[in-house]
């Protein structure tokens, strides 16, 4: 072998030798890591895996919210890291008692004793109704106890409890606490998006206490808007109903039909007055006499509506 091809050879040899290792994420990431510390050699990482579920009834037929940004508080650095700003969707109705995972990431080893979330608004359906669903507030931090060590995985399963869902209209009104399971150096499969966590230490013993993710003004905020909503929607509700009623009270009239008449008055207001009206003698006579209890009979439907409202938005 020539001199030049020995020269060549050792040189390429020495600067595979000399290369730094790559930075890579395991091949369960399903959100891009953004903004994270990438300058420390892969196998001085730990991993965070997030997840998300729900559990208890919950009266719709999907209830979708989208996380929007991750972060975990890093003790020692007193600094808050950014695990992904990807927009990861969720539907709570479906994730009943399991865990969709949310994020895994490498992060530096250290104690991360806070989560904190961004969510947008949810968007809820039953039957042909769709909802827009609406939080108290876009941000929630959670306590936590994330040890994570070197080359071992930490995970917190964040439990959503819907515990109050109001709909009013096209709205409704969510106020959730939480339940946090942190378990560090645990064994984490997922499959089809869904997690199971086994082995590993619990993060700490209070890992299961329900958290209420707002404040007290927070709630009281959004009872006030919920209330304002609601009752306009009641007034709307109530402006229906006499819309309703006098077009059907006209239809009853014009048929000179006792029993017509009364099949279209009956469902607005007491039977009696529909009674009177239905048997007066010209079609103008049970107009004058049937038009005006629309407003008192669907008054009755504000009432009640307005009632309702002060327990749904309690």
């Amino acid at each position: 072998m020539s001199m030049k091809k020995l020269v060549l050879l050792f040189c390429l040899l020495f600067l595979a030798a000399c290369a730094k290792p790559e930075v890579t994420v395991t091949q369960n990431v399903t959100a891009n890591v953004t903004e994270n510390k990438t300058a420390a050699p892969v196998e001085t990482f730990g991993r965070i895996v997030v997840s998300v579920g729900s559990q208890g009834d919950i009266d719709l037929d999907t209830l979708i919210f989208e996380v929007t940004e991750v972060q975990a508080y890093l003790k020692a650095e007193d600094e808050w890291v950014k695990l992904t700003s990807a927009k990861v969707p969720f539907d709570l109705v479906a994730l009943n008692n399991q865990q969709s995972i949310l994020i895994d990431a490498p992060v530096d080893p250290g104690e991360y004793t806070q989560l904190k979330f961004r969510v947008n608004d949810a968007e809820g359906t039953k039957g042909d109704a769709e909802y827009e669903v609406v939080l108290p507030n876009t941000y929630f931090v959670v306590n936590t106890k994330l040890t994570v060590a070197k080359d071992k995985v930490s995970s917190a399963q964040i439990i959503f409890l819907p515990n109050t869902i109001s709909l009013l209209a096209d709205k409704g009104y969510m106020k959730p606490s939480v339940k946090i399971i942190t378990t560090n150096d645990a064994d984490v499969i997922v499959e089809d998006k869904i997690i199971t966590v086994t082995g590993g230490t619990p993060g700490s013993d209070d890992s299961h206490d329900v958290i209420d993710l707002y404040t007290e003004a927070q709630l009281l905020s959004m009872k006030t808007h919920c209330s304002s909503d609601c009752k306009d929607a009641c007034v709307d509700t109530a402006n229906d109903c006499v819309t309703s009623c006098e077009e059907k009270v006209e239809n009853g009239c014009d048929t000179e039909d006792e029993d017509l008449c009364r099949d279209s008055c009956n469902e607005f207001m007491h039977p009696a007055d529909c009674r009177d009206g239905c048997q007066e003698s010209t079609v103008g006579g049970c107009m004058d006499h049937l038009v005006p209890r629309c407003s008192i009979g669907c008054s009755a439907t504000l009432d009640t509506c307005n009632t309702t409202c002060s327990t749904n938005c309690r």
